[in-house]
Formats: structure tokens, sequence, C-alpha cells
């Protein structure tokens, strides 16, 4: 299936520019959904090739965008996973579901929303929930680890393409889109 996400850059520049950067960088090709929770949430964002992974890791974190005021966290609500301020680095995540309790915290600001695919992306595997173990994934053994979830759905490729959008903070401005296969 295929996900079409419309990247909101004047809602979240600095969210917005780390992921069109990930995209461009081949970052998303073959990138497993690692955490799969029904009505709440799917998360992806670790590299199961170590060379990608460790070359974002080494960007850093980001900082935190602007929180925008009333900005619910609606059903394919595309944003970064977090811990503390300015800890948001390739961890992403799509809502299922409105989400009232999200978008509270710092680093919880929505960088673009799921246009298209929106069954696609309710059809994501969630029968392993929370358990893959994120640690293992950022190893040497990442790949071979991922063997014990064969049923783990997967980005295949991502690419940006030019499209008209519906960014909160600019209603006029033509967003990119994220145009994202899975398997």
């Amino acid at each position: 299936g295929r996900i079409v996400i419309d990247v909101w850059e004047k809602t979240a520049p600095i969210g917005a520019q780390r992921l069109l950067e990930m995209v461009n960088d081949g970052f998303f090709t073959d990138l497993p959904f690692f955490r799969a929770i029904p009505r709440f949430l799917v998360q992806f964002g670790i590299s199961p090739t170590v060379e990608m992974q460790n070359k974002w890791q080494a960007k850093g974190n980001i900082a935190d965008d602007p929180h925008p005021p009333n900005l619910p966290f609606t059903d394919g609500i595309v944003s970064y996973a977090g811990y503390g301020k300015d800890s948001r680095s390739t961890h992403l995540f799509l809502t299922l579901g409105d989400q009232p309790g999200l978008g509270r915290s710092a680093w919880e600001v929505p960088v673009g929303k799921v246009v298209q695919g929106l069954d696609v992306m309710h059809g994501i595997y969630s029968g392993y929930g929370d358990a893959v173990n994120q640690g293992r994934l950022h190893g040497k053994q990442g790949a071979e680890y991922l063997k014990q979830f064969p049923k783990l759905d997967r980005f295949k490729s991502c690419a940006v393409a030019e499209g008209g959008g519906a960014d909160p903070a600019d209603p006029a401005h033509a967003c990119m889109h994220i145009c994202m296969s899975h398997q």
C-alpha cells in the first residue's frame, strides 16, 4: 500500500527539514514499523542498516519546534517521539485515531499528516505491540534480531514529491508530499 504524508514546513520547520533530509538520504528504505499499538500509534525510525542509523545518530538530536496552539493529534498525525527537551532524533510515529493525550510535551509537535492511505496506515501489523526491543535494533545484530518478527510491516521506499498541502500554519502553502510504500 501507499501512504502519502503532507509535511508541514511552516508548522514545524526544524522537524520537517530533518524529515525531508532523511527521506532524501534513503533513511526510510526497508525501515520497519517496530512498535504498533492498536488505537494509539505506529512508531518507526530505527534503521536496520547499522551504517545508516549511525550516520543519523551522529548528526545529533534536533531542537524542539515551537508548539502550535490548539493543534490536535487527530488520525494520521506524524510527530517525532522524544523523551525530553530537544530530544528528537530519527524516531517518529503516526497516530491511530484521535489522541488528546499527545501533543502536550515540547517535542510532540506535528510535522505532517497522512493525507492518502489512512486505510494502509490502519492496516499496519500490530500483533507484536511493544515486543520489539528498540535497543536491540540499534546494533550490528539489528537486522538479524528483526527476523524474530516476520510479520512486521516496513517502508519499502520513500520519496519526496511536490504537492499542495494543508499546513495549519500556512493553508496556502504547497507542502511536500512524502510517498511511502510499505509491504
